[in-house]
């Protein structure tokens, strides 16, 4: 049932999510820095691959990428948006936590804002390094502080809502604000606890 809902929450976040996304500062820096780290790696896994934008560059650059993410929603629009790419992309419907490749299969492996909706973080970084080969790199990307619990995200919510005004973005597109505010609130409460509380 959980699951259910959580799908049901991420599909209607997505409505709106890459508008946003493609128009905020930190999150396009996050993309390239994704990027430009895994640039001389070829064979990719990208875990929690969401709506698919880094998934989509780094086919762009000429990497293959499996792209794995646990919900439907989202995984429909990344097929979607990489479907000029077939004959390089894999895709699967999985959770971060339970990667289920052979030993040494990439080169790279990149979690761009995953970690704060990882429930098992052991889980998750023992499958990471079970898949990647001993000479490839692991990319992360996250909020910080390291306490990323709803607080903080709402506090993230708010800078990128002052971002968007600034760049006249809003108040045009209030009402698509609005409603990835209402799902992203949904999704911070859903968020693991901070590592630091560990």
């Amino acid at each position: 049932l959980y699951f259910v809902y959580m799908n049901d929450v991420w599909e209607r976040h997505f409505k709106y999510y890459d508008f946003f996304q493609n128009n905020l500062d930190n999150y396009l820096a996050s993309l390239r820095w994704h990027l430009s780290k895994l640039d001389s790696y070829n064979n990719i896994l990208d875990t929690g691959a969401g709506s698919g934008n880094l998934t989509l560059q780094l086919l762009k650059e000429g990497h293959r990428v499996t792209a794995i993410e646990p919900f439907s929603a989202p995984l429909g629009l990344l097929k979607k948006k990489c479907v000029g790419y077939k004959k390089k992309i894999k895709t699967y419907q999985m959770a971060v936590e339970e990667i289920d490749f052979e030993e040494d299969s990439f080169d790279g492996v990149s979690s761009m804002f995953v970690i704060p909706f990882v429930k098992d973080m052991s889980s998750y970084f023992s499958s990471v390094y079970n898949v990647l080969k001993k000479s490839g790199i692991f990319t992360i990307s996250a909020w910080s502080p390291v306490s990323l619990d709803a607080k903080v995200a709402l506090a993230l919510l708010e800078s990128e809502e002052r971002e968007l005004k600034r760049k006249g973005i809003l108040p045009e597109h209030r009402q698509e604000w609005d409603y990835i505010m209402k799902s992203s609130k949904e999704l911070a409460l859903n968020m693991t606890p901070g590592l630091d509380a560990k």
